[in-house]
Order: structure tokens, then C-alpha cells, then sequence
């Protein structure tokens, strides 16, 4: 038991891992099970007749670290194994009236406006998030998670950046996610000085941070 609570709760080994065949294979037997699931789930409601004019939305609140980076399971990192999220939105019995737009890394504060413009209902205007009908984005989407804290910067779609500290070390970590998606080669020796300045000052304007406080 200790054994494998050092593997799930070891230190991030950045570029050094990749993903663990033993973990990826018991992860895709739960991905087929679900799969199975969702099937029969839906050919019921269909055989009630539940889905003549019915939007059906399949989607996680988290992924799943497989050993990239070191990491396993969740709720340790903000790596994107864990951040991001699958996301299928089904129509049965009408066609869409507006289809979903690309969009460089889209936001997991984007789906429940999206939902609601596919139903023709207008979100609160208290909601940050922008449905995936439409081509407007945010400019940053902010993430928390294990002491880790940062931003995704979308202002240039060629170039999307995502950078992130650590509450805990003070070590900060910056990425072209554009160029690699997988958080392989660590930007931040050579990200400016006013750079790093501007996405802390993002953060503390654009997030309610419960650590601002901590020593």
C-alpha cells in the first residue's frame, strides 16, 4: 500500500516520463466499459421514446494522469492529462442550429453557456464562458488545482500559452501548447521578466484565490 500511495503522490518528473502501459491499459478497459454503459443507457431512454427531439451531452470534470510527467490518478497536478476533458454533444431528432465553431483550447466554463445555446436559452450574464456556437473567446481561462495555480493565455491563437506555479516550491513553469501539447519542453528560462510579471498581475485580477492569502 505505501508503495503504490509513493506512486500516485510522487514529485513531478517533468519531460522524464511517459505514460505507463499497465495504467493506460486499465484506463482504456474503463473507457470501453463506459462506453458500453452510455450504449445501453440510451438505447433505453430511445425505446421509451425519450430522444425524439432530445440533446444529450457526454462529458468528465477531470482527466486522468497515466504516469506522464510521473504523475498518476488526479487531483495532483495541473498537467493536461488531468485538465482536459472530452466533451460530445448529441442532437437526436433535429439538426443543430448553429454548429460548434474551433476553438484553441476551449474551457471547461464554456460548456454550460454552449448547452443553453443549443437549447435557445440566454446565459447569466454573471457566467465568463463562451459557447462553442460562437468564435468569441476569453482572452486567459484560469485553473487551480493541488497548490498549483495559472493561467492558459489564448490572446495569440498560433501561440497558446499556459503557464502555472506551484503554491507549495514557488517554482513557475510556462509552455507552448500549440507547439507542445504535452508540456515536454519548459519555457520558462527563457519567458521575460514582463511577461511572468503580466500573468501573475492576470491571475490576481482574474481569479478568486483562496491562497493569496498564505504565507
Amino acid at each position: 500500500m505505501h508503495v503504490l500511495l509513493k506512486r500516485f503522490t510522487g514529485p513531478d518528473l517533468g519531460a522524464a516520463a511517459i505514460a505507463d502501459d499497465s495504467a493506460t491499459n486499465y484506463y482504456d478497459n474503463g473507457v470501453l466499459k463506459s462506453d458500453r454503459m452510455i450504449q445501453s443507457l440510451l438505447a433505453q431512454l430511445e425505446s421509451k421514446g425519450y430522444l425524439r427531439k432530445t440533446l444529450v451531452v457526454i462529458t468528465a470534470d477531470h482527466g486522468e494522469g497515466l504516469g506522464e510527467h510521473g504523475k498518476f490518478i488526479h487531483m495532483n497536478s495541473v498537467r493536461e492529462e488531468v485538465l482536459r476533458i472530452p466533451l460530445l454533444l448529441i442532437a437526436y431528432g433535429y439538426d443543430p442550429a448553429l454548429p460548434l465553431q474551433p476553438r484553441a483550447v476551449p474551457a471547461q466554463v464554456d460548456i454550460a453557456p454552449t448547452i443553453l445555446a443549443e437549447l435557445g436559452l440566454p446565459a447569466p450574464s454573471t457566467w465568463v464562458g463562451q459557447p462553442l456556437q460562437r468564435h468569441e473567446a476569453t482572452d486567459f481561462i484560469y485553473f487551480e488545482g493541488a497548490q498549483n495555480f495559472g493561467l492558459i493565455d489564448r490572446r495569440d491563437p498560433a501561440r497558446i500559452m499556459k503557464y502555472w506555479a506551484s503554491a507549495d516550491t514557488g517554482r513557475e513553469h510556462a509552455f507552448d501548447l500549440s507547439a507542445d501539447p504535452h508540456e515536454q519542453r519548459d519555457l520558462r528560462p527563457s519567458v521575460t521578466q514582463g511577461t511572468l510579471l503580466a500573468w501573475r498581475a492576470q491571475i490576481v485580477a482574474g481569479t478568486p484565490l483562496q491562497f493569496a492569502a498564505t504565507p
